[in-house]
């Protein structure tokens, strides 16, 4: 079984936002705390698509600024 090798090219900001949003849930934007560590979050995933959604994924639904927080920290 053979291989494809597919390259991926990061995404912009905003791209990476939109998408990050698109997986975590628009309800966290309310809160200026979390969307002030979605920003820091989106940039520490650096454009790359698999860890924007993977990230989002696991703080889908979170709003307690500490596991935000604790995120980044990690």
């Amino acid at each position: 079984m053979g291989f494809k090798k597919v390259q991926v090219p990061c995404l912009s900001m905003e791209e990476a936002m939109d998408l990050f949003l698109s997986k975590v849930g628009l309800d966290i934007l309310p809160d200026p705390t979390l969307e002030s560590f979605l920003k820091i979050v989106v940039r520490e995933c650096d454009g790359l698509p698999l860890a924007i959604v993977t990230l989002a994924g696991c703080m889908r639904g979170v709003t307690d600024p500490h596991v935000w927080e604790n995120a980044i920290d990690e």
